[in-house]
């Protein structure tokens, strides 16, 4: 029975080819089990086929009409996650990992009317149960990878195609993919993070005649170039790239580039296998299906085309498995592990090549790490020590381009750029101009400076964590001109942000802070860690996104940003890096607040954000839980210590900012000694826990509530994040004033009149990312203002 969401797929896909990049849908055929590998077969009689690996045997699809593609035979086997096949003359040999079956034999001679097929397993080295992979040379030699009697071996294909025989061992490690040709074997040595290269024209005496290292150090894939001087390789992990190397000298090999997708570089998708076929590297990606990659110039490589089989915008090991682009009539025959089979025909197309060097205008030094942009498909490449940059795009015409570089001003220029040509564009960058810069720090009402109050400076060059002197002033002789970020703290007071672009004629920045209690920890405030973990103590920093994608996971484990209510990316957490397999918080992990006064208050109130992430076995020994480690809020007078809260997870897939509100009183005495205290008890072991803390608030309900700040204080914004409209409800003594949005820096985006309660502002056109909204009174003042989210 076919699964609804492939109905619906195969249904749409056909309106989205022309959105892809030079290739387009021709046809395809689900399954109702996962499938695998791929690879194609051309009949003596014109018609092609697409051989299919699924999870429980072995499946043939007719291409006599590839818009239409049927499968007339299917042989059962062992299920598994891993099949592999290739073919020799008239001849598919198959093998899969984790099952029994050995050798599948598969005689396509009489296609399309019928198959004989024969699984083996005994051999003159053993009985062959498994085997991760098989590529078979031009010499008829298969090449046996992974398996159960050996890491590598050889088998004759030639002599009997469908009885092959045992040939030889092969001392090597572990291989989890082979590439022959010309009786040089390169093998993709996973466990090592390198590919190796060895001579098997002895196959009683293979020798070894280099490796070399892979970017992730988990050398997934290769295969080699048309002329044989150049290797391509993948490493399958998040963000990796494909690389390229020089291997015309095995002895002294060369890595020549690294190509990263233009659609997902740095959103964690995964490469997984690559074909080479008259200079065009075929990838598959897992969650971005098809990418064809012009390796014309082995030193820069540059993608021409791409046909994405899974649609949905998420990461992990779904999605595209292989792509093969060897059958006679060009057509690209691609699986996808959940969509099934799809065939598409590719244009292929050469890249326009850019390329040059970037310097100092007045020195005349090469000038590293500048960042050249063809700003119409947001390519960015960098140059390297010599200044020297390398790029292109799929495209011809005219494209400017932009050249930036920390502490010079940056330079557009126009470029003309040609299909299979090479334009040289070298530029020489201007040094910016260091200004002299203030920054106060007031009591808002007062004007009165605020000694020794914390300050985070934030730009592209910048991120200073420092204070202001006694008399509330900082000053920096040497500040250059960007658009720059302020935040300002100090226990007692608001947090306070001014966005501002800085320059000759605006060098001076002040920044008012109000009476009150918050934290958007952008600055050091005062929280103290204490508990008895080994790691995973609280720290500020901006969030990481860090999903776990293996083993068909795709959980969000830290988020990819704070929460939406504070100006900024900043939040207290666990973990600033990567979590560990081994889980990054063992035992107790506190963190206490800095104390404060409330005595007098009528209904103290805290509320603040938390994200908190459990989950037990990561190692998938047996199936991921939530785990039972516990999330739990104290509340101190100074005297006595009292949990208002614990928080467990209860599904994995529920994950989000939430917010919490307390009212002190009905949990403890108050005093002017309170403190709040959070802590992570974790079971340790095989967990991961990770915590994060955002927007800290504590207020006299009685005077503004919770509600003060999402009701009384004049303005409920919804939904927030918002992608088309943005609503707007504000008190009736606000009626008639006027609203800004603005970004982050302070630079006004909208602006209008509230002339009702109810107001629907139009943020469609906004660029995503996070915007302030602020209500202003008739001279210009603030009333009220919120952090919003454009998705």
């Amino acid at each position: 029975m076919k699964n609804f969401y492939l109905i619906i797929l195969s249904t749409i896909l056909p309106l989205l080819s022309f959105g892809q990049l030079n290739v387009s849908y021709v046809g395809q055929i689900d399954y109702d089990q996962r499938v695998n590998d791929i690879w194609g077969y051309a009949a003596p009689d014109g018609i092609e086929y697409a051989l299919v690996g699924t999870n429980t045997g072995f499946s043939i699809v007719s291409l006599a009409d590839p818009e239409n593609p049927t499968e007339i035979f299917f042989i059962a086997g062992g299920e598994t996650t891993w099949r592999d096949i290739k073919t020799w003359e008239t001849y598919a040999y198959v093998v899969c990992d984790s099952c029994n079956d050995g050798l599948l034999v598969v005689d396509l001679s009489d296609l399309p009317n019928s198959i004989e097929h024969q699984y083996l397993n005994n051999f003159s080295n053993g009985n062959l149960n498994s085997s991760h992979n098989i590529f078979i040379d031009e010499f008829g030699y298969a090449y046996m990878s992974g398996t159960n009697l050996a890491d590598v071996f050889f088998m004759d294909c030639f002599t009997d195609p469908y009885n092959p025989t045992f040939v030889a061992d092969a001392p090597t490690p572990y291989a989890h993919d082979i590439y022959t040709r010309d009786n040089i074997m390169y093998t993709s040595e996973i466990y090592l993070g390198h590919f190796a290269v060895y001579d098997v024209t002895d196959k009683q005496n293979i020798v070894l005649l280099g490796s070399a290292s892979t970017p992730f150090l988990f050398t997934h894939n290769a295969w080699l170039s048309d002329d044989s001087k150049f290797l391509f390789t993948t490493d399958e992990r998040a963000n990796a790239p494909i690389a390229s190397y020089d291997v015309s000298d095995p002895t002294d090999i060369k890595e020549l580039d690294q190509f990263l997708s233009l659609e997902s570089r740095g959103a964690g998708t995964i490469p997984h296998n690559v074909h080479v076929l008259n200079d065009y590297i075929i990838a598959s990606y897992y969650t971005d299906g098809c990418i064809i990659i012009d390796a014309s110039k082995p030193d820069n490589l540059i993608e021409v085309g791409n046909f994405d089989t899974f649609l949905p915008n998420t990461v992990g090991s779904s999605g595209s498995w292989g792509a093969y682009p060897f059958l006679p009539s060009g057509k690209i025959l691609v699986t996808d592990r959940d969509n099934g089979l799809f065939v598409l025909q590719p244009d292929y197309k050469r890249a326009a090549f850019l390329e040059g060097q970037i310097t100092d205008v007045q020195t005349g030094d090469a000038l590293e790490e500048a960042t050249i942009n063809i700003l119409a498909y947001d390519r960015e490449e960098y140059s390297n020590s010599f200044g020297k940059y390398k790029s292109g795009i799929p495209d011809n015409g005219t494209f400017d381009v932009e050249i930036s570089r920390p502490l010079y001003k940056t330079e557009t220029v126009s470029v003309e750029l040609s299909e299979s040509e090479t334009t040289i564009l070298d530029v020489a960058l201007e040094p910016l101009n260091p200004l002299f810069l203030t920054v106060s720090v007031v009591e808002k009402g007062t004007g009165n400076p605020i000694p020794n109050a914390k300050i985070r400076i934030l730009n592209d060059v910048t991120d200073m964590i420092t204070s202001v002197a006694g008399d509330g002033f900082l000053y920096v002789p040497e500040f250059f001109p960007y658009d720059t970020e302020f935040y300002a703290g100090e226990w007692g007071y608001k947090g306070g942000y001014v966005g501002q672009q800085i320059s000759a004629n605006n060098a001076e920045v002040i920044i008012e802070l109000e009476k009150g209690y918050q934290d958007n920890f952008a600055v050091d405030l005062g929280w103290q860690n204490e508990g008895l973990s080994n790691s995973g103590e609280w720290e500020l920093g901006i969030p990481n996104e860090y999903n776990l994608t293996a083993f068909n996971l795709d959980l969000e484990i830290i988020p990819s940003d704070d929460s939406a209510e504070d100006p900024g990316n900043f939040a207290l957490m666990t973990d600033t890096s990567q979590p560990d397999f081994l889980g990054n918080i063992l035992g107790v992990v506190g963190t206490r607040s800095p104390i404060m006064e409330m005595s007098t208050w009528q209904e103290p109130t805290v509320s603040f954000y938390y994200w908190y992430f459990n989950l037990t076995d990561p190692n998938l020994f047996g199936f991921p839980q939530p785990g039972a480690s516990l999330f739990e809020v104290f509340v101190s007078n100074g005297t006595d210590e009292v949990k208002m809260d614990e928080k467990k997870i209860e599904s994995l897939e529920s994950v989000n900012w939430e917010l919490l509100e307390y009212k002190l009183a009905d949990y403890i005495d108050i005093t002017d000694q309170m403190q709040i205290m959070v802590q992570i008890t974790a079971e340790g072991g095989q967990d991961i826990t990770e915590g994060l803390l955002d927007y800290f608030n504590a207020w006299d309900a009685d005077l503004s509530s919770i509600s003060a700040l999402d009701n009384a204080n004049g303005l409920q914004i919804f939904p927030n994040p918002a992608s088309d409209d943005l609503n707007l409800i504000i008190d009736e003594s606000y009626i008639n004033s006027t609203y800004e949005v603005s970004n982050i820096l302070g630079m006004k985006i909208l602006e209008g009149n509230l002339n009702a309660v109810r107001k629907t502002i139009d943020v469609q056109n906004l660029h995503t990312g996070a915007y302030i909204i602020r209500l202003k009174d008739e001279k210009g003042n603030d009333l009220v203002s919120k952090k919003f989210i454009k998705q």
